[in-house]
């Protein structure tokens, strides 16, 4: 049973990775995805850039120390500021497309207006119509956001009691069955799609946009047509480069991966420099041009680099196969049944493998306490969204709890939703409103029953080099 792995094949395999997470880290910093980027990146994001490649050149001294404590705690705090930095990310986007929303809205009432007067309003109609809709949909998980989509699309028309009865028991059904932990981060992510209160870290991480976007609220009662249209652009305009920001922020969470992943499995320069002059080479060359500033050889380290990456994989990618397919056959008996030296070297494999593809979307979103009381989290929700509205005009108040409807699953019934429907349609008193709530509804109406692809921020490592053919989304 244990001969189907050839424990020698699987230690160069293992070594072959580590060799390959020094080569990636290599080309990533060389490279640096930040310098792509078309405007000037935020004084946090380059300082972890900076964090990040002050430690790598402590790497070959950390080869020759059994004790890397110090060193694992300096990467966690690297780690602590990208997630920080990410979640500002996401609270500027959230913020962004709050404004976003309202620029649309006032732009679809303005578009309204001069072609609404010859448009008879029908409520009952449009109620039928809506309860044809969710009759004709499955009862399950998918469709409760889809019907959410719907009272989201309805002018508010709810007690605050109802309202937040509503929120508790439609972010209960988002969180059930999550562990603790990811459900909290949930939660605490609705928070900031509610209303993200980012002004200070604003100011200070993107001036720039802060105050453009200052400027485009404070007079957006003024704005119309074209100037509304530029609006909308510059939110466009911001919306791409904050995704780019998220996008780089997660290549350096795999650089912090990858220092971990060295820190833990290298036991010293030996083992992975040993006689392998190429990376060694490589590795001292980017060390030397991190520590003096001159980039005349960062061409030729980028190169040769990617060169070994691709050569390399294409060496193993056979013998990594082969592996594989034989780990696979094996029963869980013959698996138990292994050499103990075999079982460590196979638990040690998956560990860097698991690391290696870990994402900055799930280490957010695993970050949360694990003995968060779920219950209390939802609660907590209720009580940020009522003390952000304390103060608030009632119509931006009832907009913005209407718009955040539509991010949680509805827990109303059929029934219960056609009639708030009918309910909600009535109690609006300004035709341009109910003609644009018409056009709302018939576009959720009339989109297909594919799921909708929902935008995410990847990240890409750099060993496939567009012809990897492994299977993995890297």
């Amino acid at each position: 049973m244990a001969k189907k792995i050839d424990e020698k094949k699987l230690v160069e395999l293992v070594e072959y990775r580590l060799k390959d997470v020094l080569l990636n880290l290599i080309y990533d910093i060389a490279e640096n995805p930040a310098s792509k980027a078309e405007y000037v990146m935020p004084k946090c994001i380059s300082e972890i850039y900076g964090d990040i490649k002050t430690a790598y050149t402590k790497l070959a001294d950390l080869f020759e120390k059994t004790d890397r404590a110090e060193f694992e705690a300096e990467i966690r705090g690297i780690t602590d500021k990208i997630v920080k930095s990410a979640v500002n990310i996401n609270r500027y986007t959230s913020f962004n497309d709050a404004l976003g929303q309202k620029i649309l809205r006032m732009y679809k009432l303005e578009d309204i207006s001069r072609v609404g007067k010859e448009v008879p309003l029908n409520n009952g109609r449009v109620a039928e119509l809506v309860k044809g809709f969710v009759g004709g949909l499955e009862e399950n998980y998918e469709s409760s956001f889809k019907k959410a989509e719907i009272v989201s699309a309805l002018p508010l028309r709810m007690t605050r009691e109802r309202f937040d009865d509503y929120v508790r028991r439609g972010t209960k059904l988002l969180i059930d069955g999550l562990p603790e932990g990811f459900a909290q981060s949930s939660v605490s992510r609705l928070k900031d799609i509610f209303y993200a209160d980012c002004e200070n870290e604003f100011s200070a991480d993107i001036p720039l946009m802060y105050e453009k976007l200052k400027a485009t609220e404070e007079s957006l009662a003024e704005l119309e047509g074209e100037a509304l249209m530029e609006a909308m652009g510059d939110i466009d305009g911001n919306l791409d480069a904050l995704g780019d920001m998220y996008g780089v922020l997660g290549m350096y969470y795999n650089h912090a991966m990858y220092l971990n992943i060295l820190s833990l499995f290298v036991v010293d320069s030996d083992f992975i420099f040993g006689d392998d002059m190429v990376l060694k080479d490589l590795y001292f060359a980017l060390k030397e041009m991190i520590t003096t500033g001159d980039e005349s050889l960062k061409e030729d380290i980028l190169e040769r680099a990617g060169d070994e990456i691709s050569d390399r994989f294409d060496a193993y990618r056979h013998e990594e196969d082969k592996i594989l397919k034989a780990i696979n056959s094996l029963k869980s008996e013959e698996l138990d049944a292994l050499d103990d030296n075999i079982k460590m070297t196979l638990n040690v494999s998956n560990t860097i493998n698991s690391m290696y593809l870990s994402e900055l979307d799930e280490h957010i979103m695993l970050d949360g306490k694990n003995d968060a009381d779920k219950d209390k989290a939802v609660d907590e929700l209720v009580e940020y969204i009522n003390k952000i509205t304390e103060n608030m005009a009632n119509v931006e108040k009832k907009r913005l709890k209407q718009v955040f409807l539509g991010h949680i699953p509805t827990p109303m019934s059929n029934d219960e939703l056609c009639e708030y429907c009918g309910y909600a349609l009535d109690g609006i008193n300004d035709k341009n409103i109910s003609l644009m709530t018409y056009s709302d509804i018939f576009h959720i109406l009339d989109e297909d029953d594919e799921d909708e692809e929902h935008e995410h921020h990847e990240h890409h490592h750099h060993h496939d080099h567009e012809h990897c053919g492994c299977g993995h989304e890297h």
